[in-house]
């Protein structure tokens, strides 16, 4: 029945997909819930989905009017995929690309890596859906408001909830999570979020252009440069995704980043998209940052505003999804009674997982800058294919690691 429920939904979203979802009345008298989601990208929604399922009162907000385009891959690891399978959210999936490729290249050489399990789908298109499945659900959802920490009364966080059209009554739940993504952690000064960030930090960003025929669907190109890396993808209308992190002392304006994506692509020795001069980017704040305590008194952050380490081909949406399961435990305690060590264990997740994906990055981020060894590392892959087995693994889990030879 819910899946029927879910798939009605969906085919009627094409008729109002412009208007705005389930506002909360100016005056409203319900004005206390069990938990409120701020953020409704793959870590608030799937969080308030299971929650609502439990039956538990959940509001989701985001301050962006849906649906929205995000900087973002747009490609969901297999790892990603798993999650949402295994909380029956196949239906957020039916317009999505099956991944199979992963084509790799810097200095005019590249490597292409077979793959399996991963998918390319907007966030537009996704983040959406996902929200479409959270009304269903049981969850309300508002869209276009932001949103603020206000006072702890009576065992309860209160939130403000502030609409472009009014400002809605404040309103209050036993526990808040804040998935606000990457740099909103502190909801503008309202959650004490210490931050620090990675030495020579890069910006996101990301452009969506129309169809292109010389880009094959089901693959990712990558494109790695000394001034950062530039991934490539067709995405479920046709339209090709381009989203990059780039070096942010070498950028400027809007020309100067359509140039350096340019560069990067095309001295990699890929395809350079033609990208119009009316594009319109999407950037991000500095990548990469450490969140010291990721939350406070009946608030818990998690997904990007948590900590954000740069992901390379897909990586960041499976994490921020992986958090919001293994943030239900948590909650479920908070809503019987708060404990101080509920945010000390929640920490203690978030700083584990950070620490080993930082790692990572900072080896991806050595080599990105050393384009020489990625090329020397495409011609080990390319003589020696099983070497790659372990890198698709640790990204979409079991894969074929079939390599084709080109150039």
């Amino acid at each position: 029945m819910e899946c029927q429920l879910v798939k009605s939904m969906m085919r009627n979203q094409s008729q109002n997909i412009e208007q705005s979802q389930s506002f909360l009345p100016s005056g409203s008298m319900v004005e206390d819930w069990e938990v409120i989601v701020i953020g409704a990208g793959p870590a608030g929604s799937l969080a308030a989905i299971q929650l609502a399922r439990q039956g538990i009162r959940v509001l989701l907000v985001d301050k962006a009017k849906f649906p929205r385009t995000k900087v973002c891959g747009s490609c969901l690891s297999g790892k990603a995929i798993k999650v949402l399978k295994a909380l029956k959210l196949d239906a957020a999936l039916l317009a999505a690309v099956p991944l199979k490729t992963f084509r790799l290249a810097t200095c005019q050489r590249e490597v292409v890596l077979g793959t399996e399990g991963g998918y390319a789908i907007s966030r537009r298109q996704l983040d959406q859906q996902l929200a479409t499945i959270a009304q269903a659900a049981g969850v309300v959802f508002q869209d276009a408001t932001t949103a603020s920490l206000g006072n702890l009364r009576e065992g309860m966080r209160e939130v403000i909830l502030t609409n472009k059209s009014e400002r809605s009554p404040t309103v209050r739940a036993k526990l808040v999570l804040v998935c606000a993504g990457l740099g909103n952690a502190d909801l503008s000064g309202s959650l004490p979020v210490n931050e620090s960030l990675m030495s020579n930090p890069s910006i996101g960003l990301t452009c969506l252009l129309p169809p292109d025929g010389r880009f094959e669907p089901g693959q990712i190109e990558m494109s790695v440069h000394r001034k950062g890396y530039v991934g490539v993808t067709s995405v479920e209308d046709g339209q090709i995704n381009v989203s990059a992190a780039i070096r942010k002392q070498t950028l400027g304006g809007s020309q100067r980043i359509t140039q350096v994506i340019q560069q990067v692509i095309g001295e990699a020795g890929l395809t350079v998209p033609f990208i119009p001069e009316s594009t319109r980017w999407l950037g991000t704040r500095e990548l990469t940052r450490t969140v010291q305590i990721p939350g406070a008194k009946r608030a818990l952050v998690l997904g990007d505003a948590a900590g954000y380490v740069e992901p390379f081909t897909g990586e960041g949406m499976a994490w921020a999804m992986e958090a919001a399961v293994k943030v239900q435990p948590f909650v479920n305690q908070a809503l019987s009674r708060w404990d101080p060590i509920i945010l000390d264990q929640w920490t203690k997740i978030c700083r584990k997982q950070s620490r080993s994906r930082q790692r990572t990055c900072h080896w991806i981020k050595r080599l990105t800058a050393r384009p020489i060894l990625i090329r020397s590392a495409i011609e080990v892959l390319r003589s020696f294919p099983a070497l790659a087995r372990p890198f698709i693994h640790s990204i979409h889990g079991k894969s074929n690691t079939s390599l084709e030879k080109n150039k």
